[in-house]
């Protein structure tokens, strides 16, 4: 047998290399395939996105009425307005005043007459001390010490009047027939002329420091 004449036979009886450069070429024209496809997909992706605005926002998309619609951007969140709190108001008494209930006292050591006494607690923004009540009469007794102090109380005709126009009510009794009151010893509240001086007693609300 000649052998050129086998190996001819053998190429085309598709034992020798004609079957793999079949495959080769198959595998090219698959690999060329999904080269264009990949380029058709990108083509239509890139005209998407240049036919969208630059920097507008992507919308969920809804079906209405067999057409494929962007549906409406949730309303933005409305911002309520933070108010800021109110600092709280500390109340209290000026330096060498006594504060008790809500009322600021002052004892000054200086002799005047009533009228005198009167006038310098309205300077401080006072007046002569008002006590209505018996737990601040029993105060103004334990602080006075030993000394007599001029109260905002006098007498006007029968009466006895605190400095804010009101009746003294006060089981505390109040001895002598004098006019202006101010504080004695053993717990008790004496009159005297107005004109003595003595020194005196000033009281007023507490205030914000």
């Amino acid at each position: 047998m000649n052998t050129k004449e086998t190996s001819e036979d053998c190429w085309v009886n598709g034992s020798g290399p004609i079957p793999w450069a079949r495959r080769l070429i198959l595998l090219l024209l698959l690999v060329l395939a999904l080269g264009v496809a990949l380029a058709v997909q990108s083509g239509k992706g890139g005209a998407a996105a240049w036919a969208q605005p630059l920097g507008a926002e992507r919308a969920p998309c809804s079906l209405q009425r067999g057409m494929l619609r962007p549906s409406p951007l949730p309303p933005a969140a409305t911002q309520v307005p933070i108010t800021p709190e109110t600092p709280q108001c500390v109340l209290g008494c000026p330096h060498g005043w006594l504060g008790h209930n809500g009322v600021c006292y002052y004892f000054s050591r200086d002799y005047s007459t009533w009228e005198q006494a009167q006038e310098r607690c309205s300077q401080l923004n006072a007046s002569l001390a008002i006590a209505k009540d018996e737990e601040a009469m029993d105060l103004l007794f334990r602080l006075r010490g030993n000394g007599d102090f001029w109260l905002g109380l006098r007498r006007r005709g029968e009466r006895l009047q605190w400095e804010d126009g009101s009746s003294y009510s006060s089981r505390v009794p109040v001895l002598g027939n004098s006019d202006c009151v101010y504080l004695a010893d053993g717990k008790r509240l004496r009159s005297e002329f107005c004109s003595t001086e003595r020194p005196y007693v000033c009281s007023k609300a507490q205030a914000p420091l």
